[in-house]
């Protein structure tokens, strides 16, 4: 199959008659040959996920519950994460806000989807967004919590004294044991997501991001989690970001808040990465129109920023909250395309 052919109709639409066209159609190529690899990978680990769960079930003697199902679902997503994890860098840029609710954040979604298969999406925020779990911590959590959770729950029911049971009705012991077990379940997964999100101190966050980034370089990342968070304290937070895009191999910046630090991190990066490895996006209704044109007061508050930059260089994409059905897959495909002509993009010679 020829390299246009092996291309999405309308990623092909995206990159024809770019100048970095030739940079991202091995990308992009490379990117859907791996996902169609995935699909055969998650079938493969559910398969025989399944077929060791009806094993043990018949040995046994028990039924099956009607969870197989999504049992079946859970192993055939970890499958699918198997080796897609690319060497590549792509920093997600944008105002942080505490109050902030994680639905909102539906650019982290695209871009953990856009990103598979391509590289490794990652950002650097405070508490607002606690990022994807990874995928091993999806399978501790699914394995190993709910039996942790229960027997803990027999652990604490053992150590209580007989005289406990005598007291109480049994509808009560029964309740009380449940909203423990919930309560064991709560705090592991808790403290779970607690340990999937990077934190680094004034003294170890740049240990930290060096290892982040050669890890992606070394292909490390046996499964892909979708985009990762980093969290750095307010002092150091400014050299992180500098370090991040010294190193990224594309920045993806969201106008849609533009504060002050936001403001400094726009021109840092056109500074140190160029307008060839950005892209732009910002939110939009969805009753407006070209999402691939800066509008106009948007133009006037960058030429404010950066006033030599050269904004056509850079990848223009907006979005908007929903991302459903037949839009997240739309969205998937374009800031993918959009992601590989950044990448395939060249840094100013200054920095080089």
């Amino acid at each position: 199959m020829s390299g246009d052919q092996a291309l999405d109709p309308i990623q092909r639409v995206i990159i024809d008659g770019h100048p970095r066209a030739s940079a991202a159609r091995p990308l992009l190529e490379e990117r859907k040959r791996l996902l169609d690899e995935s699909v055969l990978w998650g079938y493969i680990v559910s398969g025989t996920a399944v077929v060791l769960a009806i094993v043990m079930a018949v040995a046994e003697n028990a039924t099956l519950s009607g969870g197989l199902g999504y049992f079946a679902a859970f192993w055939n997503r970890v499958g699918a994460s198997f080796n897609i994890a690319q060497p590549r860098f792509v920093l997600l840029l944008r105002r942080f806000r505490p109050s902030a609710k994680r639905k909102d954040f539906i650019l982290a979604k695209i871009m953990g989807d856009a990103c598979r298969g391509l590289a490794i999406p990652a950002t650097i925020q405070d508490r607002s967004f606690r990022g994807e779990l990874p995928i091993f911590s999806q399978v501790v959590r699914q394995m190993l919590l709910i039996p942790a959770a229960g027997l803990g729950t027999v652990g604490i029911g053992l150590m209580l004294p007989q005289r406990f049971y005598m007291r109480i009705a049994e509808s009560v012991v029964v309740g009380l044991f449940i909203g423990i077990c919930g309560t064991l379940y709560l705090f592991f997964y808790l403290l779970l997501r607690w340990a999937a999100v990077k934190r680094a101190s004034e003294n170890n966050y740049l240990s930290m991001l060096e290892r982040f980034v050669t890890r992606i370089r070394a292909r490390r990342h046996w499964t892909y989690s979708g985009t990762r968070v980093m969290k750095f304290p307010d002092k150091v937070w400014r050299d992180g970001i500098d370090f991040c895009l010294r190193n990224a191999d594309a920045v993806v910046i969201d106008l849609t808040d533009v504060s002050e630090n936001v403001e400094w991190e726009i021109a840092t990066a056109f500074r140190l990465v160029g307008p060839e490895k950005i892209m732009l996006t910002w939110t939009v209704d969805n009753s407006e129109g070209d999402r691939t044109k800066l509008p106009q007061w948007l133009s006037e508050r960058l030429l404010k920023i950066v006033p030599d930059a050269t904004f056509s260089d850079c990848r223009v994409r907006a979005y908007t909250k929903r991302n459903e059905g037949g839009e997240g897959f739309l969205y998937e495909k374009v800031f993918a395309a959009d992601l590989a002509l950044c990448i395939g993009g060249r840094r100013p010679e200054s920095q080089k």
